[in-house]
């Protein structure tokens, strides 16, 4: 009887994790297994996880493991395809870069919305050239060892050049040129009821909202330490109040969120806080006829039909914050770009 075909998945967030389980049930469930290496860290993680949620996978947590030993164990063995998601890390080019040395096919997977947004920094070359030799630096102090150079292009995605393949979950708006990515792109596809009722059952979901699931309006925030960036955001808040006095209105707290933000949120009048590390895809994908809106954040890129997405970014562009004179953002195809609260709709009236 023929062995098994493995897979190897190292997931640093909650995300990473879902697309993990997601690609590995959608693509690779019959004649493969599936190992999918999760390291926690102290904003990452933080809940109950249930394991046995399928026969194809096979769940590690690592917890305070330092880099040296979490490589060591992630090249102890032989892969068919290795995938990750975070192409920063030169740590992940290492392990990627030892098992490619055994005929592993290599992949990256999307780190949310990253893919799609268009980065035109000053003096890239510079930065490329700086932020190879902190890398390296980083990487020799771990006592980890590797005789090729990798460039640390941080303002590409998909340029480590011994990516096999690119997994997107919407190739159409990937510039591959611009990007000069190297690989086959994939595209992954749409997450479905069985992949989202496998991940409450990962998670142990207790859904906050179960009696709030229809015309609901819900903000994911994102962690801000620009005042004058903190300073519109609660502007925009606080006539999204006004505007939508009759409708529930709740903000789902991202891990790294400020406390001068949390002190401006618990102000809003008649706002309830989300404060769980659930995944906000189990979240959105619960709802009904609701306004899901962000300033850019990629946990939108989770497509509910049932409602309405928004960007708000260009409130911020005033600001002049380095993050809007580096990047052009790419929004998927069911978000809309919007400047003020009232051009926010639900699908249908309110009943």
């Amino acid at each position: 009887m023929a062995l098994n075909k493995k897979n190897l998945f190292i997931a640093h967030t909650e995300y990473h994790l879902m697309m993990s389980v997601h690609i590995a049930i959608t693509n690779y469930s019959v004649g493969y297994e599936n190992i999918i290496y999760i390291t926690k860290s102290p904003n990452r993680f933080n809940m109950a996880l249930n394991c046995n949620v399928s026969e194809y996978i096979k769940f590690r947590l690592f917890d305070n493991i330092d880099e040296n030993e979490f490589c060591n164990v992630a090249i102890s063995d032989n892969y068919n395809r290795f995938f990750f998601f975070q192409e920063m890390s030169i740590f992940n080019k290492y392990i990627a870069h030892k098992l490619k040395q055994n005929g592993t096919i290599i992949c990256l997977a999307p780190d949310g919305t990253k893919p799609y947004g268009l980065f035109y920094k000053k003096n890239e070359l510079l930065s490329l050239i700086k932020n190879t030799i902190e890398d390296y630096f980083i990487f020799r102090k771990s006592g980890l060892r590797m005789k090729s150079i990798f460039p640390s292009r941080y303002y590409r995605y998909g340029s480590f050049r011994i990516l096999d393949e690119v997994w997107l979950t919407n190739p159409e708006l990937f510039n591959k040129k611009r990007n000069k990515t190297k690989g086959e792109i994939i595209k992954i596809k749409p997450f479905g009821m069985p992949s989202l009722k496998l991940f409450e059952n990962l998670f142990c979901f207790q859904d906050e909202l179960k009696n709030t699931r229809n015309g609901i309006i819900i903000y994911f925030n994102q962690p801000f330490n620009n005042s004058q960036m903190i300073e519109k955001e609660f502007e925009f808040l606080t006539k999204v109040v006004c505007n939508f006095n009759d409708s529930p209105f709740f903000i789902k707290l991202h891990p790294l969120t400020s406390s001068d933000s949390l002190l401006r949120y618990t102000s809003l009048n008649g706002v309830k806080l989300i404060e769980s590390k659930f995944p906000a895809e189990l979240y959105i994908n619960s709802l009904t006829n609701s306004i899901i809106f962000s300033g850019w954040s990629a946990a939108l890129a989770s497509h509910n039909k049932a409602c309405n997405y928004y960007y708000n970014y260009p409130i911020y562009e005033s600001v002049k914050d380095m993050l809007f004179s580096q990047i052009i953002i790419t929004p998927l195809p069911h978000i809309h770009v919007v400047e003020a609260p009232e051009d926010m709709k639900f699908q249908k009236k309110v009943q």
